[in-house]
């Protein structure tokens, strides 16, 4: 579990959620951009992460599937984009918040040891063919 929450792949989208939100609300600091999608970003990938090890603590799952990701991205983009502002008028729904979210996808699957599985059974697939 330490591994898992020591791992750079984590600690880079926590540590950039939270300096971020010590600035815009601890200290008043607005960057327009910024304020708009880096949570989303983060919560693609840090949704992942919570997920990932959930399965790892209570069913010893090692690694998210392809489709494990993919629902949970899914699921990510349809409650804070579908859900979130319908039941309230503070939430507004902006497509770009769901490319943000699927970067933060990507940056799970990039830099998890699980994408780098993923990657390594790829590559030794493909040298099989050669």
């Amino acid at each position: 579990m330490k591994k898992r929450l020591l791992h750079i792949g984590f600690l880079i989208p926590l540590s950039v959620f939270l300096i971020h939100q010590f600035l815009q609300y601890g200290m008043k600091v607005h960057l327009p951009f910024v304020d708009s999608y880096l949570d989303p970003f983060c919560a693609g990938s840090l949704a992942l992460y919570a997920v990932s090890t959930e399965r790892w603590v209570f069913f010893g799952q090692k690694y998210l599937s392809k489709t494990d990701i993919i629902v949970t991205t899914v699921f990510l983009a349809i409650v804070s984009e579908i859900l979130f502002p319908y039941f309230s008028d503070r939430f507004t729904s902006d497509w770009v918040d769901v490319i943000a979210i699927l970067l933060g996808s990507i940056w799970y699957v990039t830099f998890s040891k699980q994408g780098l599985r993923v990657f390594r059974m790829s590559f030794r697939q493909s040298d099989s063919k050669l």
